[in-house]
């Protein structure tokens, strides 16, 4: 086709097709109607709608080629066939709606295969010019679902821009959220090719009639609902994915004390909530009354708790489940038996955007006694209040019709995509696995060239720059992805994306950019360094792929731009522009949620109420996996921090333990005396040491030296290339051996600790005490071993597990006083009193562990840090000698 004759079909005209089921499966038809449960009897059908957006060669401009028509041809196609056969497998979806004229309670739907209505347009302008797209797009206007509509329909429109949007319309009557994307989610994997679950449960029979109950259950008192004249009793909700929630007797009874409003009403007629909308009212109404204590008592329902199970709940019948004998066997839509008044205030509240508050004066009217109340009906008759709720919980990710890529808005530079940072063919496109980890180190050459070029950077990360840094894993992305797809990507440190996402503010935090991303505060991006290491797209730019141009960062706990955005503000259930602190890495955040902390010695508390000068002398020690140690501030505009790191410790005394020939011996141990394996060795150990007649753990392993670096070692020498050794094995393999290599490996990382605290010292700190956080702070004689190796006091949290998120919801408080108070009229001096007054406040006191070192320990474990020190020489020096043999 000629791009004139393309000009020619390219007008905003809409085709109509009625897709019918297909006949792959030769599946027999249900010859009998569905008897629905209506949502609101009274009134018309409402359309509950969703977009989905796919894009298409996007570099192909449609004025000029007619490529990108004959796709979306091709997407048109698969979509279609792909239709029909979901239409094959859920009947429901591909029937006809009626209500029963004599029974005006009565609507049901014919799974007649009428099919489903598939409407195509191609647009002009591009997806992003349009305004009001949506509104524009709708199916509800093309397909009026009335009594003679079939209840589902599509329409797929073109874009210039090579968008395709997807709009899918559901009849409100026939099914809510539940059903609606269950169906979607399983023509989605149709589409796609993937296997599908082509077995209709027999619990859903397709030659059965619906049961006719044997009486309608009962309701609630004081409310008249005109039920259908065969009606399925209660089902249970589901725990499965999406909207299925379980909601329990408990639940619903509470449910039914929100609804209380309504029950003076004289009007017999009461519109019906789905389960979403239930569910919604069950959070919101929990919510609000945690956070503004209001009264929770009524005296409705007291004497009525034997009618508990009436306020039943219908779900999809293709994967709900039946209770017993007489359970329905067909039934399609999700449906609840309620009152519509809270699920519409609710609705309204989020749709208006109301405060906290607001929202707690409503709930308090529905929870008010039920003499307190004045009659009042609403109805839901707005799509807006359809679809303000029922999304908010469901993944959308599920919906991949294997079309191109999956976005939330037209493809272009820093939109915020994932792409791909794994090796292989995939490198650079468009795909989850988008997150390097710390301790990736594919990056050891590029690491090599940084640290050869003599930069001044280097000179801000101890001399030597780390391999686990973002600047060589940048550099080996660069190096392995094909320019195009580098130059369009954002590079983010963790705590910056995390602020990003919720903000959608890309500024990032003098923490992480100054730590790991080679910014200098004083002069900002260095233009010469990223040059002549080959990063110079970052240069050219201007630093925007870091997200810091010119030299914008935020110091912790500053307010990013303007708050929580509204879309991180539905996800997380928050009030839109909340404010969202910078952020920090979570070894600095631990040493916010520990360093201001006082600590109980004896079980008393020390009585000095630490100042900010006293932050200097303490060194934060966050330990799990790997350990990093922090001094000084990582966190106080103009003041400085130095940071050392252990790779690997915590997964370092894992690795010891678990490869040992009696680590199985030991597991059993465990059990049998219901234990765990550190309290067995710790006991194993103390024998020993008896048995021998040591003084000291020291002293039973004397001859036992081990140098810890079996993953390159992070600081103070910042050498990937550095491996592990040991001295002093035996052909013993028991337990007590195990034992010994367990102590020595604690020996091991205490001592390196001592050499990042005296290399630390050496450069003008002035380090008296460690504070302890993470896993390692559980092990007290680990602990023990740190103070006696280091020849100062360990304060260990009273949380060793929670020091990063207390540091984490300390920057949170000082984001929101910081914005109370107008941090922009806050000098330094002012923004770090108030940071450091919260921690003070904030952190509870720890418990101090000090030296108890005697005499002959102390010459014993300065002997072993001497050889310890040595063992580094001595890997250089053989190191080299290899090297020259292979040249």
């Amino acid at each position: 086709m000629s791009g004139d004759q393309f000009k020619a079909l390219y007008k905003p005209a809409i085709d109509t097709e009625l897709i019918k089921p297909s006949k792959k499966r030769h599946l027999p038809p249900i010859l009998e109607p569905i008897r629905l449960y209506p949502l609101d009897l009274l009134m018309p059908p409402i359309n509950v709608r969703m977009p989905i957006l796919f894009k298409i060669i996007p570099a192909l401009d449609l004025e000029s080629s007619s490529a990108i028509y004959e796709e979306f041809e091709i997407i048109v196609a698969k979509l279609k066939a792909s239709l029909a056969e979901a239409l094959e497998l859920y009947p429901p979806v591909a029937g006809t709606i009626h209500k029963s004229p004599g029974d005006a309670s009565a609507i049901t739907i014919a799974c007649d295969g009428r099919g489903a209505t598939c409407a195509t347009q191609v647009e002009r302008q591009s997806y992003m010019e349009s305004e009001h797209t949506l509104d524009g797009l709708s199916a509800g206007d093309l397909l009026a679902l009335d009594d003679s509509q079939t209840p589902f329909g599509v329409k797929l429109t073109l874009f210039s821009c090579g968008t395709v949007v997807m709009i899918t319309s559901m009849h409100h009557h026939m099914a809510d959220l539940t059903s609606y994307m269950d169906f979607l989610e399983n023509w989605a994997r149709l589409s796609r090719g993937d296997s599908n679950d082509l077995v209709l449960p027999q619990s859903w029979s397709r030659d059965l009639n619906l049961p006719t109950p044997a009486g309608v259950p009962s309701m609630m008192p004081g409310i008249l609902i005109l039920p259908p004249s065969s009606t399925p009793p209660p089902l249970p909700v589901l725990r499965v994915d999406g909207l299925r929630w379980f909601i329990s007797n408990a639940s619903l009874a509470q449910l039914k004390t929100d609804c209380i409003a309504v029950l003076n009403s004289e009007d017999p007629v009461r519109s019906w909530i789905s389960s979403a909308d239930a569910f919604t009212a069950l959070v919101w109404g929990a919510m609000t009354r945690a956070r503004h204590k209001i009264p929770t008592k009524s005296m409705l329902f007291t004497n009525n708790d034997a009618e508990l199970e009436s306020l039943g709940v219908a779900v999809d019948g293709r994967e709900r489940l039946g209770l017993g004998a007489g359970s329905p066997t067909r039934f399609f839509g999700a449906t609840l038996k309620a009152t519509s008044d809270v699920a519409l205030i609710i609705r309204r509240t989020i749709q208006d955007e109301s405060r906290p508050e607001t929202i707690a004066s409503r709930v308090a009217f529905l929870e008010s006694k039920v003499e307190a109340t004045k009659p009042y009906t609403h109805r839901i008759v707005l799509e807006g209040d359809c679809r303000s709720t029922n999304w908010s919980k469901y993944d959308l990710t599920k919906l991949d019709f294997g079309l191109g890529s999956n976005v939330k808005s037209v493809v272009s530079d820093f939109n915020g995509d994932p792409v791909v940072v794994t090796k292989g063919k995939d490198l650079g496109q468009k795909g989850d696995r988008n997150v390097i980890l710390w301790a990736d180190h594919r990056a050891e050459k590029e690491a090599e060239l940084i640290n050869s070029t003599g930069s001044v950077v280097l000179d801000y990360v101890g001399g030597t720059m780390s391999l686990e840094m973002e600047i060589p894993k940048t550099l080996w992305l660069k190096n392995h992805m094909e320019p195009s797809l580098f130059t369009r990507c954002q590079f983010f440190d963790l705590p910056d994306f995390l602020t990003y996402r919720a903000t959608k503010d890309s500024t990032r935090s003098c923490c992480s950019v100054t730590c790991k991303c080679s910014f200098v505060p004083k002069s900002g991006w260095q233009a010469e360094f990223f040059e002549k290491i080959g990063l110079e797209e970052l240069v050219q730019t201007n630093y925007m792929q870091l997200g810091a141009a010119n030299g914008e960062v935020l110091t912790a706990g500053k307010p990013v731009g303007n708050g929580l955005s509204k879309q991180a503000a539905e996800e997380f259930g928050l009030v839109e522009g909340t404010p969202v602190g910078s952020a920090v890495i979570d070894a600095y955040a631990g040493w916010l949620g520990t360093v201001a902390g006082r600590y109980k010695e004896d079980g008393k508390l020390s009585d000095a109420i630490p100042s900010i000068d006293e932050s200097r002398h303490r060194l934060a020690a966050c330990a799990g996996t790997s350990t990093c140690h922090i001094v000084q501030d990582p966190v106080f505009q103009g003041w400085w921090m130095n940071e050392g790191g252990q790779s690997s410790t915590g997964q370092l005394i894992d690795f010891m333990i678990k490869t040992h020939p009696a680590y199985p011996r030991l597991q059993k141990m465990a059990e049998e005396q219901k234990s765990n394996i550190f309290a067995i060795l710790q006991d194993l150990l103390q024998k020993m040491k008896k048995d021998s007649n040591a003084e000291s753990l020291t002293e039973l392993t004397r001859d036992m030296h081990f140098y810890p670096d079996l993953h390159g070692n992070r600081s103070p020498i910042a050498d990937p290339r550095m491996r592990g050794s040991f001295v002093g094995l035996t052909l013993d393999d028991g337990l007590n051996d195990l034992a010994r290599k367990y102590n020595v490996t604690l020996e091991a990382i205490a001592l390196q600790t001592r050499h990042i605290v005296d290399e630390m010292n050496a450069k003008g700190h002035s380090i008296t005490s460690i504070y302890m956080s993470g896993s390692q702070a559980k092990n007290i004689p680990m602990m023990q071993l740190f103070a006696d190796t280091c020849g100062m006091p360990v304060v260990l949290p009273f949380d060793e597990g929670g020091a990063v998120p207390l540091g984490a919801a300390m920057l949170g408080r000082f984001a929101a006083e910081a914005a109370q108070k107008g941090v922009q009229t806050m000098s330094e001096e002012q923004q770090g009193e108030l940071l450091w007054d919260i921690m003070v406040k904030m952190t509870p006191p720890g418990t101090i562990v000090k030296p108890a070192t005697s005499g002959k320990e102390k010459k014993l474990i300065e002997a072993k840090y001497k050889i310890f020190r040595e063992a580094i020489d001595i890997q250089y020096r053989w190191r080299k000698q290899i090297e020259e043999a292979m040249n």
